[in-house]
């Protein structure tokens, strides 16, 4: 299965140390799956990712894009964003949206997924706007929806467009559930954490240096509020409990975290929070130490870690890691917190954003060593029997196969009306000079453009491994892709097939080192295994439907392991109908007016072979066809309405033979600028690049 995850932002923030555990916990279950990640903007995550074996794309957004949100709009004060603000950041980012959508897109659709997962709600809309054709998404909803008054209006206009959300507690299904209407399915998945990495034992970090402070004193209590500065995470509340402790007790504060997302009017500067220290009298007795790395190590540094949240906390990441390290944990009970402990066992509850009660908790925990130790214990405990992360897989891969198994159904019942297969033989006498030509395409001098170019992404050429050593080209017809490699990579040793006799004459001609035969893709005379490359370019929709399929595994049994098959065929898509190609059989008086008594058909009836009808294949169905034993490097689509059409007004030229001058040679450029545009479902043609396992 193929997975692809789409995440905001690159930093490490809880949301995204959260998925990092889902990519760990599903590669470890299932190490043959292909899983992805794209990120909308650079930093550590992407390292990360990639350090378990995920392929990483930062894909970045644009700056409106990127300070866009309305978390704010909800805020506290002081971080409150007016309505008339956020509307003028909207007209702002809106811009910038519709590229982006298309970049995105174009990546998902280059992947294959089965499923995409969407990790934050910028994704969650961009993902549903941008997903290929029929590809199930799945939500991960990690925070209130209808606390986000712009998010939860698009969640719901787009509720039909998601297979499944899946939440972080049952409180945060309750809200989507609400905000989004009983048709959607919800299912709660707490997080969960490594519990190797987040350990009582194991490296800590100097906070002391990271803030700027001396060395505190020996029987000094560490008390921490390890989060980002979101104007929602108490960092305000945690401040004032602090100037209500007792003068002379033994603890330093710290503020662990930093301003980790681009978004406007969300968090606080850290300049803020020292000014409030200042003010409350409390500067000598907490430090900020910025953002750090490693939190397990931020944490075992600690004595006491206190989640501090003035609003219903989805889950609280923080509380699960704390717990696993060992540590006595304050929390702040309300919303999937409460869920996720036992209060007074495995830590100590407080009201949110009551700052005398909180106060008053870290005065017990400091002052008894003790219940510090028996909650710690506790604490790991619970840990172990609910955080264990290798479960994330467990709960998760259930609903991918959930997710893509409802796909299959719904593509089945599609599928229950064959395409016709219209075989007709040709009447069309003789066989004119054209023949350097591939006989069957109005559109053979776009297939293969000229000048050769490894920049469209359409030209297989571009697909094409440089350090390949030898090639085979299926449908070679007069050599032009053959020429083309001979052209970029002079030794690399080149073999073609065609069922056109008299094309293979021209492509010796062109080609005379080539090892070149008259045979059609279904019986290739090559030993296993004896090419890096093997391209099939407009060549699988001549043939018959029942020898598609040992077209390619002929193919992959050429093809080395590890080789590269680079196919393109004409694609089902908005304008398939228009295929000029496809009009002999449609409107076959008008084919023999404008093309004349030599015809495209003129070299099959010259080999006793049918002509029939151009088959425009989906993804999927190209997919099935190729079978088991391949895995998906680029899928690519392109060419809209200038395709067909361009490809009729050729009809004339090939009538009267006039394929050798400047405006024919227009055509086929403007056919290949087209193709070049990736138009997703609509699109006339698609390329295909497997690589044989």
């Amino acid at each position: 299965m193929r997975v692809i995850y789409l995440n905001p932002s690159g930093q490490l923030g809880g949301a995204e140390r959260s998925l990092l555990d889902i990519l760990a916990s599903v590669r470890a279950a299932e190490p043959n799956w292909t899983l992805r990640l794209i990120v909308g903007a650079s930093g550590p995550l992407a390292a990360r990712a990639m350090a378990l074996g995920v392929s990483t794309t930062i894909l970045p957004f644009p700056p409106a894009l990127a300070q866009l949100g309305d978390a704010g709009v909800m805020g506290e004060p002081g971080g409150r964003l007016s309505r008339l603000d956020l509307l003028k950041r909207l007209c702002s980012a809106g811009p910038a949206v519709a590229p982006y959508v298309r970049q995105l897109h174009r990546a998902l659709y280059e992947f294959v997924p089965d499923v995409l997962h969407t990790n934050g709600f910028k994704m969650h809309i961009l993902g549903v706007w941008a997903r290929p054709r029929r590809i199930p998404v799945v939500w991960h909803v990690r925070d209130y929806v209808r606390t986000r008054p712009v998010m939860a209006r698009l969640l719901r206009w787009h509720a039909s467009r998601c297979a499944i959300v899946v939440t972080n507690s049952r409180s945060v299904a309750e809200d989507v559930q609400v905000a989004c209407g009983d048709r959607l399915k919800v299912r709660p998945i707490y997080n969960a954490i490594d519990l190797d990495r987040f350990a009582p034992t194991g490296s800590t970090l100097n906070l002391d240096a990271l803030a700027g402070l001396p060395p505190a004193e020996p029987g000094t209590v560490k008390v921490g509020l390890v989060a980002t500065l979101g104007f929602w995470k108490g960092h305000t509340t945690f401040l004032k409990a602090l100037s209500l402790l007792p003068p002379g007790l033994p603890i330093r504060a710290y503020v662990v975290g930093g301003a980790l997302y681009q978004t406007n009017g969300s968090q606080y500067a850290v300049g803020e929070l020292r000014r409030l220290a200042v003010q409350l009298g409390i500067s000598h007795r907490v430090g900020f130490t910025g953002f750090v790395e490693e939190p397990a190590a931020a944490i075992r540094a600690l004595d006491v870690v206190v989640h501090a949240s003035t609003r219903p906390e989805p889950f609280g990441l923080i509380i699960a890691e704390a717990m696993a390290c060992g540590r006595s944990v304050i929390v702040s009970e309300a919303g999937g917190a409460a869920e996720i402990i036992a209060a007074g066992t495995d830590s100590l509850p407080h009201p949110p954003g009551d700052a005398a009660s909180l106060a008053d908790r870290i005065v017990r925990l400091a002052t008894n060593a003790e219940l510090r130790a028996r909650l710690g214990e506790a604490a790991r405990t619970t840990a172990e029997r609910h955080f264990d992360r290798a479960r994330l897989a467990t709960d998760l891969i259930p609903i991918y196969r959930e997710v893509t198994s409802n796909r299959q159904d719904a593509k089945d019942a599609k599928r229950n009306v064959a395409l016709p297969q219209h075989q007709v033989r040709s009447s069309l006498p003789g066989f004119q000079g054209f023949l350097a030509i591939r006989e069957m395409s109005p559109l053979a001098p776009a297939l293969h453009p000229a000048p050769p170019t490894r920049q469209n992404w359409m030209h297989p050429i571009r697909w094409v491994p440089p350090d390949a050593s030898r090639l085979l080209d299926v449908g070679c017809n007069v050599g032009e892709m053959l020429s083309y490699c001979r052209e970029l990579y002079p030794t690399m040793r080149l073999a073609g097939v065609d069922v056109n006799g008299v094309a293979l004459d021209v492509a010796r001609q062109r080609l005379p080192d080539s090892d070149l035969h008259a045979v059609g893709a279904e019986t290739l005379p090559f030993t296993d295994a004896s090419f890096d490359c093997v391209t099939c370019i407009e060549v699988l929709e001549h043939l018959p439907a029942e020898r598609r399929a040992q077209a390619l595994a002929e193919m992959r049994r050429v093809l080395r392991p590890g080789g590269r098959l680079v196919l393109r065929v004409p694609h089902a898509g908005l304008f398939a109908c228009l295929d000029p190609n496809n009009v002999r059989f449609r409107l076959p008086a008008l084919y023999r007016v404008l093309v004349g008594e030599g015809g495209w058909a003129a070299g099959h009836l010259r080999q006793s072979t049918e002509v029939g009808w151009h088959h425009h294949f989906t993804r999927a169905e190209l997919l099935a066809l190729a079978g088991d034993g391949w895995e998906v490097e680029a899928c690519r689509t392109g060419g809209l309405l200038l395709t067909p059409l361009l490809g009729a007004v050729s009809w004339p030229f090939f009538r009267l033979q006039w394929t050798n001058n400047m405006v024919f040679r227009a055509i086929g450029r403007i056919v290949n600028f087209d193709l070049g545009w990736d138009y997703g479902a609509a699109s006339f043609d698609l390329l295909l690049v497997l690589r044989r396992t």
